[in-house]
């Protein structure tokens, strides 16, 4: 580091003080951190960044976020020490021996808004006196991501807000803009990739409110921005998780399940009843019924996943198990690894199948 210039990203975004040898105390508070090669480009980039600490939902790590990703912050010891020192008039003095240091490591994220959300009816404007509502602020002070991540997730999940506080479109309302996004490009015979939000807007009148009508659209768009095309996939999605999520405790079957779903999404994407697009979403119970099993109701703990997956299921082809593990991963490498920790595998029929490593009771 004595090669950098003075005005180096660390002296522009920390402040350094020197700590007299009488403070002993906050010279023990002292915490090395290896910072990695992204962090220090966002930092130093044209457009001054900031990081910010927060704590993970269960209070357990905490998380390190830019304006557009989130890392966890893990304490790594070592059989080494690092020495830091201090310069004096005559040399240097030994201000910390480290036997550890923060690692910081990409992470996947679970942004939880539901909880933070009341729903929207698209009638009701006011929440009731005993209901905790919560501003931008509290919202993202509360969620382990970053704003971008945030941002992100309020358009997944059809949050806006109303009055200055959060909530989220109910799906019978959210279905009802979407008619009406459908019949408008229908009617005027506009193609589904090309849709302006100004003319949609236009044709729909003021009886809807205009960020009620952008957020559908955003939601089910493939692009970010005009003109907007609109995703079937995404759409066959959305419907077919809300049909799942009736199904809890009580399987239906599968024939009914897909029938029921093919009649719910609106034309022209009737015929998307793929059931790829619900991995991470169902069971299937033989000989032919279907339950609703989502991902995000598992741990985020590895070990406790696989042992929550392995209670369910004493085995499971691998096709079935991938989609509950990945969003424990950043890419398929990890992935990987968590199968060759936690699980064995086995060829049954020309199909490969896991069981667990170890037997939890």
């Amino acid at each position: 580091m004595e090669n950098w210039p003075r005005n180096n990203i660390f002296e522009e975004n920390i402040e350094l003080r020197d700590i007299k040898e009488e403070n002993e105390e906050l010279s023990d508070r002292i915490m090395l951190m290896e910072v990695p090669e992204d962090i220090c480009e966002f930092l130093s980039g044209q457009k001054r960044g900031y990081l910010t600490l927060k704590s993970s939902y269960d209070g357990n790590n905490t998380v390190l976020c830019t304006s557009s990703k989130t890392y966890l912050l893990r304490n790594v010891t070592q059989t080494n020490s690092l020495l830091l020192f201090q310069r004096e008039n005559e040399g240097f003095s030994l201000l910390k021996d480290a036997k550890s240091y923060l690692e910081i490591v990409s992470m996947p994220i679970r942004i939880d808004l539901e909880h933070l959300s009341y729903i929207y009816d698209g009638y009701n404007l006011d929440v009731p006196d005993n209901t905790q509502v919560y501003t931008l602020c509290q919202v993202k002070r509360r969620t382990p991501a970053s704003d971008e991540e945030i941002e992100n997730a309020f358009i997944y999940f059809m949050c806006l807000f109303i009055n200055g506080y959060l909530r989220r479109l109910s799906f019978d309302y959210a279905f009802h803009i979407l008619q009406l996004i459908l019949a408008y490009a229908q009617e005027e015979d506009i193609p589904l990739d090309s849709l302006k939000f100004d003319s949609l807007m236009s044709n729909i009148g003021s009886d809807e409110r205009e960020d009620v009508v952008k957020l559908v659209l955003r939601r089910f768009s493939k692009t970010k921005t005009e003109p907007y095309a609109i995703d079937g996939h995404s759409i066959a999605q959305w419907i077919g998780i809300h049909l799942l999520s009736k199904h809890k405790s009580t399987p239906i079957s599968y024939n009914e399940f897909i029938e029921k779903w093919r009649s719910t999404i609106p034309e022209p994407f009737s015929a998307l009843t793929e059931l790829s697009l619900l991995e991470g979403q169902y069971l299937l119970i033989e000989p032919s019924m279907i339950q609703y099993f989502p991902e995000d109701i598992l741990p985020m703990d590895p070990a406790m996943r696989f042992r929550e997956l392995f209670l369910v299921r004493p085995k499971w082809n691998l096709s079935d198990i991938l989609p509950y593990i990945r969003g424990l991963a950043t890419d398929e490498t990890k992935v990987d690894s968590l199968l060759r920790k936690f699980t064995r595998k086995q060829t049954l029929n020309q199909q490969t199948i896991v069981i667990a490593r170890n037997t939890w009771k």
